[in-house]
């Protein structure tokens, strides 16, 4: 499958060498083998990294699991047999002097197991400073991770799997740093501990991915300190295209992007320039190294064959933009380690589907707007507040769903150590809380949490804290309401996650979602008795609802209830979307069969010439779970 996309008005970042270092872009990783899947002299050593102690290279997760290489730092065991128990995995990094600004984000992702323990927290990343090609020490700085690993063991306990565990799972770790001395020109970053304490045979920090960027000065950077912990980056809002909302584009040199965004697309070459003003000009790029992902071996395709060998898919997100809307098209593939699907005896689950790659397009209002009928869920969703299926999207282009099954129970505790699990429809999303997607910048628990992704009406979703050691679940000066939504001077109204708490992600939309998301098309092929589409299943189509039925129903119940009628007329003018206040026939028109384009499919290559844009829900019925 072709898998190119034409991207509109983008000039290509470049990479220049410069005697031996590299010069690279803000934004670019200068490690090498950052996924650590190459190995080097031995299969126990990855490819331009040196590891010492007790720390080996190994497959980054279990047997039930879908993952990549790795390197595990052994907490329990003396794997060098020197009676120590420390270890590292470490990469010493040319600095070109040339590399404007001096200030680099260092991340690591990695796994804590439940058994793995230190003493004196001396779980570590740390970056050693080097001149003259790497002969002179300049010293260096640390920061040490472990209190962050217990903190989030205490906090994050009740949204693991059957509520236990729920830090042992894939986490982004970072700090940011400026380089003190002029004469610096290689770096070594390293991934170390020291007494090491853990007990059993799962006892490992396990690291599958390491990057080391250069960043822009950050927003109130330190005068004097060089370590910070990873925050919103300083951006000069005179460069900026506005989109509409809190959405900004910032322009490459010489790139022409006109207001509101219309022909823009955005892919993972230039995703760190959609940037989401998170309040008092502090702006995030939400979909930076969110927007790629493997298609790993075991999943299946878009024609529902069964995968024979890991494929990467750099369009795993894309994003456009209408004037009124953020366009999403997602292939709906996780981007971090997960559960082997279909479930394996041993596992400990019976989850029969597949992880499926998709062919989907949603709609994000860029204004969001309060609905004024909105309403939350009960404990059963009997009111239908909302829907089966898809109900929003987190930044790697996964979905997020309600949480119950199709039997209307608690789906919460059948995930996998990132939180999710596909539906019957092959279809990948999360109940609860996802750990494992890259935020923005790492949430350490010590302020807001940052953006994760969006509910369908346009508002923004944010991890669990609200300020430092206080989840929004247990705020008491503003406490979240049953929607799990409130509002603050900087970002307005947003939801948050609640781990271990009802209803986990969000209990109903706040605001009004885009009546597009609610469109149901035919579903992507599928293999004979795979997922739903084969014989017997629920393949096939069926027309959508008419438009004006989809704004009038916001609940989606295929009924119009009394507050429905009075929030008419703020429906239909969410219709109108050339806004000269009368209906045309174009925007009241129902969606086109099987096989037709609508007149205006979404920009950037989506439309005519692209893919025909799929709602949501593709099949003739919301994709209920399992």
């Amino acid at each position: 499958m072709n898998t190119a996309r034409r991207v509109v008005g983008f000039t290509p970042l470049v990479v220049i060498l410069v005697a031996g270092a590299v010069a690279a872009p803000e934004g670019t990783n200068l490690v090498k083998n950052p996924g650590l899947e190459q190995a080097g002299d031995s299969p126990a050593k990855p490819a331009h990294f040196a590891v010492e102690g007790d720390a080996a290279r190994r497959f980054a997760g279990t047997a039930f699991e879908f993952s990549s290489m790795g390197v595990a730092l052994d907490s329990a065991r003396d794997l060098d047999g020197d009676g120590k128990h420390e270890g590292s995995v470490a990469q010493d990094v040319p600095i070109a002097a040339t590399l404007p600004g001096r200030w680099f984000r260092f991340s690591v992702r990695g796994l804590p197991e439940e058994g793995f323990a230190v003493t004196n927290d001396d779980l570590h990343l740390k970056v050693d400073f080097f001149g003259d090609g790497g002969k002179r020490s300049l010293d260096g700085v640390t920061r040490k991770i472990y209190p962050l690993v217990l903190q989030e063991r205490k906090d994050l306990g009740p949204n693991g799997v059957r509520r236990k565990g729920g830090a042992a799972t894939w986490k982004t770790y970072s700090f940011e740093f400026r380089l003190p001395f002029p004469d610096i020109d290689q770096v070594r970053i390293r991934v170390g501990f020291r007494g090491g304490d853990g007990k059993g045979k799962d006892a490992s920090f396990i690291i599958d991915e390491l990057t080391l960027v250069p960043i822009p000065m950050p927003a109130n950077a330190p005068a004097g300190a060089a370590v910070r912990a990873a925050g919103p980056l300083a951006v000069d809002p005179v460069k900026l295209v506005a989109l509409g909302g809190r959405w900004y584009y910032l322009p490459a040199e010489g790139e022409k992007v006109e207001k509101g965004g219309r022909g823009l697309l955005v892919s993972e070459q230039n995703g760190d320039r959609l940037l989401f003003d998170d309040g008092g000009r502090r702006y995030l790029s939400p979909f930076a190294a969110n927007m790629s992902a493997w298609l790993r071996k075991g999943y299946l395709d878009l024609a529902g064959e069964l995968v024979e060998e890991d494929q990467f898919r750099p369009d795993n997100v894309t994003v456009g933009c209408d004037g009124t809307s953020l366009v999403v098209h997602a292939r709906n593939l996780p981007n971090h380690p997960t559960a082997k699907f279909p479930s394996p005896p041993g596992s400990g689950d019976r989850n029969p589907s597949y992880i499926q790659e998709h062919d989907y397009t949603y709609y994000l209002p860029l204004d969001p707007e309060r609905n004024p009928a909105a309403r939350a869920m009960d404990k059963r969703n009997a009111n239908r507040a909302l829907p089966m299926g898809a109900i929003g999207i987190a930044t790697n282009g996964v979905v997020f769903y309600n949480p119950f099954d199709a039997g209307m129970t608690d789906a919460t505790d059948l995930m996998d150590r990132c939180c999710g699990h596909p539906s019957p429809d092959n279809r990948y999303h999360y109940h609860k809380y996802p750990v494992c997607v890259k935020s923005p910048f790492a949430d350490e628990g010590k302020g807001h949490s940052p953006l994760i992704g969006w509910a369908f009406d346009g508002f923004a979703i944010y991890g669990p804290y609200e300020s430092g050691g206080v989840m929004a679940k247990d705020g008491k000066e503003n406490p979240l309401n049953d929607f799990n939504v409130h509002q603050d001077s900087e970002r307005g109204w947003h939801y948050h996650v609640t781990p271990g708490q009802f209803p986990y992600i969000i209990g109903g939309y706040w605001g009004k979602v885009d009546a597009r998301n609610r469109e149901r098309g035919p579903r992507p092929p599928q293999a004979a008795g795979r997922g739903l589409g084969g014989p017997g299943g629920f393949g096939g189509f069926r027309p959508p609802p008419h438009p004006l039925m989809m704004a009038l129903d916001a609940d989606g119940d295929q009924t119009i209830s009394a507050a429905e009628m009075a929030a008419a007329p703020q429906a239909l003018r969410a219709l109108d979307r050339n806004g000269d206040g009368v209906l045309s026939g174009e925007e009241v028109r129902p969606a086109p069969p099987p096989g037709g384009i609508g007149p205006d499919g979404p920009p950037g290559g989506f439309g005519p010439g692209g893919r025909r844009p799929r709602g949501p829900g593709a099949g003739d019925r919301p994709p209920s779970d399992r």
